[in-house]
């Protein structure tokens, strides 16, 4: 049975939709099908985060693909920071590097058509409460912004919408078997492994880009 659709985002007019449960096998599997041209050119983003027991060390994966008339690759962005210790700081550090792509991208002002449409898949609810929370400016947020990655969203939330950058914002569920998803989850174990191998771990929040990528094709067929 499909998952029933909650809208909790702004109005269309806006830009952004959030949704904070949709039926998503059947929304994944669209925006990632090559030939459904009738969604138009459009980047689907999977972003995913996890910590490390105790230890102030949290990856965050981000993994995007385009879509229009040519093919491309998949792209990996992944994030390790230091001095936070929550998978819901990772999930939001991820969220928030994608949203910085769609700014970055959006820069570049409007094609023929448009701007492309920005799909982000997330299997975590409480950052799309907190983005539908700054959408709305209610004060209960507002008292974080004392942390620079809750500032940045909030700047990055408000630069898209101000430019009316077609963004829809998609929950789904944890370890779901879809590729993408996969794939980022992948992608925060190898950054967590990678920044527990770094000496001289500097003292309070540090974000890297790490060098820890994932093969086009993955996970390889048996045999590989």
């Amino acid at each position: 049975m499909a998952t029933t659709q909650q809208q909790l985002g702004t109005s269309a007019n806006q830009g952004l939709i959030l949704l904070s449960e949709v039926d998503f096998n059947n929304t994944v599997s669209l925006a990632m099908d090559p030939t459904a041209i009738h969604l138009g050119p459009r980047i689907v983003f999977f972003t995913d985060g996890s910590s490390y027991d105790d230890d102030l060390i949290i990856g965050a994966g981000v993994t995007y693909k385009e879509f229009n008339s040519t093919f491309t690759p998949w792209t990996d962005l992944p994030f390790s920071a230091t001095g936070a210790k929550y998978s819901a700081t990772a999930k939001h550090l991820a969220i928030n590097r994608a949203l910085s792509v769609v700014v970055k991208k959006s820069r570049r002002g409007r094609g023929a058509g448009g701007f492309p449409t920005f799909f982000i898949f997330t299997d975590s609810r409480y950052v799309i409460r907190l983005m539908y929370d700054f959408l709305e400016a209610k004060s209960k947020v507002c008292d974080r912004f004392g942390n620079p990655e809750y500032k940045s969203l909030a700047r990055h939330l408000s630069t898209l919408v101000s430019r009316r950058v077609p963004v829809k914002i998609y929950w789904v569920k944890a370890h779901a078997e879809t590729n993408g998803n996969n794939r980022a989850d992948k992608l925060t174990g190898l950054e967590v492994r990678w920044a527990l191998t770094q000496s001289g771990r500097e003292d309070g929040y540090k974000v890297t880009l790490t060098p820890e990528t994932l093969p086009e094709v993955w996970p390889p067929a048996l045999g590989q």
